[in-house]
């Protein structure tokens, strides 16, 4: 299924040549054995879905690359969701493989009580 056209491209990501790309996982798990690390991710529920709004053009924000979207479409809408899914996944994994205590906070609620909880129950862990 098609549902991206690439309307132009940069060369690499922001500022960096593809030479200079730094692990930022692998990073964090090496900055985790020597220190109490915690990530907190926020995340924007509304980037992980398109409306339908018919032409949309986006950015990618690691290539800087813009793509044009039809997002009429039900199985264009469908496809970057569940591709956003993956990603978020992906991230999950990679930061459990390092060790990393990860919370994912929506911006469309409130953090206190979450943040509260986490680090109750992570304390808990801590002592246990």
């Amino acid at each position: 299924m098609n549902l991206v056209g690439r309307v132009s491209s940069r060369a690499g990501p922001r500022g960096r040549s593809p030479h200079q790309r730094v692990n930022v996982i692998a990073e964090l798990g090496l900055t985790n054995t020597r220190h109490d690390v915690v990530c907190l991710h926020l995340h924007d529920p509304r980037e992980s879905e398109l409306p339908d709004a018919g032409l949309v053009t986006i950015e990618d924000a690691e290539t800087g690359e813009l793509l044009e979207l039809d997002s009429k479409r039900t199985g264009v809408r469908e496809r970057f969701a569940s591709v956003n899914a993956e990603r978020l996944a992906e991230l999950d994994r990679a930061l459990i493989r390092t060790g990393v205590d990860t919370l994912r906070l929506k911006i469309t609620e409130p953090f206190a009580p979450v943040l509260q909880r986490f680090f109750e129950i992570r304390r808990g862990r801590r002592r246990g």
